[in-house]
């Protein structure tokens, strides 16, 4: 076999029984190179996800070798397949055992990792001596394994680590000699204590680490960091004595610990109020370092962060002189190398930091990325000049000028919205129309897309009696009135009524068309509405309309809305140095509790018009997506007969609908849309339960009966995901949806036990609460009428 492509070499049926044979050969296991040689190739098909546990018995006796290749893939291949064969295991306890004994301290340190990852509940008492032996070995490498091993017995006996005392014995290895040992014990310790928090720190623990910060790696250094927030400061000359230690790691060469660093700074400045204006001084030339000296990745990440702590500045610092960064505006400017995503958040850091003093600097600047070709990147940079405007009255003029500039590039996309930011700049400045209103009639020609469309019109009816071809602009676009998306439609109405009043000769007889198509057309019930809303106002009192419609409107006060909307601020700031930063959202919003996979639906069927193939669950019987019982509320039989539902047709129709005696109906599609694995249990882990557990005893059950239910269910529209037979045990996995809704379904688990005759079940779906009891009492029927 020549080379390391040949283990990955087309794999041929039957090579596993050859493999097999040859582990057995013994001329095999008297040649090294040989034996080597076979391992190798199973590691290689057990990499491309072929299934060679057959051979875990023959890979067992391999094990005893001193061939330190061989040993670490035997162990390997143990760690994969120990779990499908926990009694073959045992066999090579001894080996791992007697390599814990080894001379060789890699040696050593491989067994003890090879057995805590065997993850067998049986072999824990096993385990314990040799990891409690490793934990005072004099290789550093076997101390940091054996450390991290209990953290991995934990995972499996929870109970055994904390009645063996293993816990102080990890809080002694705080102060190994050896760094990675020490970070290691408090990994483990966090992994140990996590329902408690994770480790405790106290001030003899922060003092010692911070002693030896300097012993430790970069990445361990910032970890270390971290762990300060979690001591409580006695007052405030302590805060300030840990800002001086870790005054130098603000300017350590490695982002990760300035990150830290920073983040220890400022979580601590907020216990000491008189301190956080120094605070944030202090560590703006460091930020700005690792901004500006690193790679786009990093200054991305550092970017967002900078955002954060201007706006927290502006914020928490009361009566503070200036800005954090009025004066250093310009390393925030984009560079031709900079990628895309990094020049958009610059021009998005250019708003925020801006102020009287750099404002017209800004302004220059970015009317200069307005030509770009990165068209993403022109739109951002005039929208941010409008922003600029709204923010600093001082700057408005200057931006309009700007503005005005770009219409005359005549180009598509600029001019689309150069003309949405002047709308909101009016809306704020309305004595600056007078630049405006002389580019409108080239503007309406040149323009298609809707918003800019209906900024235009908009700006003819606040503005029109200054535009002497206001009303001939607006006829030329009522000739395709119906032909404008609703948006466009709403505004054209509203401007040309208030022009009306201003112009009424010349404005009539478009009013009149446009109130006569917009009324007689009910394809869009806004614009309907609209307009009948204006005509009967006229027709009710003319003075009166004009009074409503012309009344004069307050000048926006302050920044918009848009601009304040900053409610997850103080969350986000809290989650500092993680992705809520970078998400700009605090992690409850893009972070989603995912259930075990072992539970989910394993297969789907093949298509909708065939019969849903079943699949076989290889979980526990005890894996389930229901809730335990006190978890889940039930439903009582009597609201369930409330909403007991008829007969249940199954014709051929593309609808299948049941009725209740009380009128609630519920009518589902006979061919739902497809819905995948994934898509089931990702609707599944977000949506709330519907109504609670429903549990339904039914005699006589065998399964004739259970398979006529599921074809029963079928025809009616109600498809099987997936199903299977775990220790008597049946689960099944449905899903259907209401005829008259295109993304919402009703998901259903199922789980039936025959030996006590007993059916549970829970309906999930994002449906109306009415039709999702329908729904229950529906699949509730199907089972009671089974016979």
């Amino acid at each position: 076999m020549d080379g390391n492509n040949g283990y990955f070499s087309e794999f041929r049926k039957g090579e596993v029984n050859e493999l097999m044979q040859l582990l057995k050969s013994v001329e095999v296991e008297r040649n090294p190179e040989k034996q080597r040689e076979v391992i190798k190739k199973v590691i290689a098909y057990m990499t491309l996800g072929i299934d060679v546990s057959r051979l875990f018995s023959s890979m067992v006796m391999a094990c005893n070798t001193r061939d330190m290749v061989q040993k670490k893939l035997v162990y390997l291949y143990l760690c994969t397949y120990a779990e499908q064969y926990p009694s073959l295991s045992l066999l090579a306890i001894n080996t791992l055992q007697k390599d814990c004994r080894d001379d060789n301290p890699m040696v050593r340190g491989l067994a003890l990792r090879s057995m805590s990852s065997l993850r067998l509940p049986q072999l824990v008492e096993y385990l314990l001596p040799p990891l409690k032996v490793g934990l005072s070995d004099p290789s550093p490498y076997v101390r940091k394994t054996a450390v991290l091993g209990l953290a991995k017995v934990f995972r499996i006996s929870p109970s055994y680590i904390r009645e063996t005392g293993v816990i102080n014995k990890l809080y002694d290895m705080i102060r190994d000699r050896d760094g990675q040992v020490v970070t290691n014990a408090i990994h483990s310790l966090d992994e140990i204590l996590k329902d408690e928090g994770g480790m405790a720190v106290n001030k003899p623990i922060m003092v010692h680490l911070l002693s030896r910060l300097k012993e430790f790696n970069e990445w361990s250094q910032s970890f270390i960091i971290s762990l300060m927030l979690r001591y409580q400061p006695s007052d405030e000359d302590e805060i300030i004595d840990l800002f001086n230690v870790l005054e130098e790691k603000i300017r350590h060469s490695n982002s990760a610990v300035v990150m830290e660093a920073v983040n220890v700074f400022l979580k601590f400045s907020e216990l000491v109020p008189q301190l956080q204006e120094e605070v944030y001084l202090r560590l703006k030339a460091p930020l700005l370092t690792v901004f500006v000296s690193s790679g786009p990745e990093i200054s991305h990440a550092c970017l967002r962060h900078l955002i954060l702590l201007v706006a927290q500045h502006k914020a928490k610092v009361k009566g503070a002189s200036s800005g954090l960064f009025d004066e250093d505006y310009k390393f925030f400017f984009c560079k031709s190398s900079d990628p895309a995503y990094l020049k958009h958040l610059k021009v998005k850091a250019l708003v925020e930091i801006s102020c009287e003093k750099n404002m017209h600097e800004l302004v220059n600047e970015l009317s200069e990325y307005v030509t770009d070709m990165d068209t993403e990147l022109a739109k951002l940079s005039v929208k941010a000049i409008g922003q600029l405007a709204v923010k600093l009255p001082q700057v408005a003029e200057h931006s309009i000028e700007r503005l005005m500039s770009f219409l005359d590039l005549s180009i598509n996309y600029l001019s689309t919205v150069t003309l949405v930011v002047t709308q909101d700049i009016l809306r704020k400045y309305p004595h600056f129309s007078g630049q405006v209103i002389g580019e409108l009639k080239q503007c309406l020609s040149s323009v298609d897309d809707p918003e800019a469309k209906a900024a235009t019109v908009w700006m003819l009816g606040e503005y029109g009696e200054d535009i002497p071809e206001s009303p001939y602009l607006l006829e030329d676009m009522a000739s395709s009135f119906s032909e404008e998306v609703s948006s466009v439609r709403l505004q054209m109405l509203t401007s040309t009524i208030k022009l009306f009043f201003k112009r009424p000769a010349e404005c009539q007889p478009i009013l009149g068309r446009l109130l006569e198509t917009a009324v007689a057309d009910t394809s869009d019930m806004d614009v309907h509405d609209r307009a009948l809303f204006y005509y009967r106002l006229l027709c009710a009192n003319v003075h009166e309309a004009n009074r409503v419609v012309s009344s004069a409107k307050t000048p926006v006060m302050g920044a918009f809305l848009d601009d304040q909307l900053k409610e997850y601020q103080d969350d986000i700031f809290r989650e500092f140095n993680t992705l809520s930063v970078i998400f700009a959202k605090p992690s409850h919003k893009f972070i989603k509790a995912l259930l075990p996979s072992s539970s989910s639906p394993s297969t789907a069927a093949a298509d909708n018009d065939s019969d849903s193939s079943s699949s076989t669950f290889s979980s526990d019987k005890n894996s389930t997506l229901l809730p335990s019982d006190e978890q889940m509320p039930r439903i009582s039989a009597e609201h369930l007969e409330q909403h007991q539902t008829g007969g249940y047709s199954g014709n051929g129709n593309t609808s299948s609908s049941s009725s209740s005696s009380d009128g609630h109906k519920i009518e589902l599609k006979k061919r739902p849309s497809s819905l995948s694995p994934q898509g089931f249990q990702n609707k599944w882990s977000t949506w709330e339960t519907a109504q609670g557990m429903v549990e339904v005893h039914k005699a006589n059950m065998d399964g004739s009966l259970l398979s006529k239910w599921e074809k029963s269910l079928q025809q009616s529209g109600v498809l099987c995901m997936a199903s299977g037979v775990v220790d008597g045990v049946s689960k099944y996995y449905f899903y259907a949806q209401h005829h008259n809704t295109r993304a919402s379904f009703f998901l259903v688990e199922t789980i039936v036990t025959p030996a006590n005759n007993s059916f549970k079940f829970v309906v999930k779906s994002d449906e109306q609460p009415d039709l999702c009891l329908s729904f229950v009492s529906f699949f509730r029927d199907s089972i009671v009428s089974l016979n």
